[in-house]
């Protein structure tokens, strides 16, 4: 093990001293210059992307702008997981693991019996997606069911009187 470490650290420092080996003996301002053309028009690019001067915005309105985002999203996250949108009531999660981490007809969610979620409950996103159905429910996370389980079937209605199976996989 030791001989192996040995080994892959000479090999290193071999590649190392002929990438900065000019003929001479290393010295700082050799290192430096070749440091400086290896990375220098890689800091130029990054820089002038991140100057303010001909890209037409005006620092004070993006950070003006930037303060008013931060403010938004300290207001979402602490608003209600609760919300109503028309007849539908919904209530906000977020996944706590997809496949490859578990099964990929499963999804765990981070709200359970004491935020109201019952099985049967179904999953959206975006509210007008339907993902799944919640099938286990524990005291602050659920499990639901994907449309991606080949097993999968809740019935539906198309149009006023067409009834019909919904089948995922």
């Amino acid at each position: 093990m030791i001989k192996r470490v040995f080994i892959v650290f000479g090999f290193l420092a071999v590649i190392g001293l002929s990438f900065f080996w000019d003929g001479s003996f290393l010295a700082k301002n050799i290192v430096s210059a070749k440091l400086d053309s290896a990375v220098g028009p890689s800091l130029a690019l990054i820089e002038s992307s991140l100057s303010f001067s001909g890209s037409g915005l005006d620092p004070q309105e993006l950070a003006y702008e930037n303060a008013k985002l931060r403010a938004q999203i300290l207001a979402l996250s602490k608003s209600s997981c609760e919300y109503d949108e028309g007849s539908h009531k919904f209530l906000r999660a977020q996944i706590y693991s997809t496949y490859p981490f578990n099964n990929r007809g499963l999804v765990t969610l981070n709200v359970g019996l004491r935020d109201g979620v019952v099985s049967g409950m179904n999953v959206v996103i975006d509210n007008s997606f339907l993902l799944g159905q919640i099938t286990e429910v524990f005291e602050s996370y659920s499990v639901a069911r994907t449309i991606f389980d080949t097993g999968w079937e809740v019935p539906v209605k198309i149009g006023d009187g067409v009834d019909a199976l919904l089948a995922g996989g």
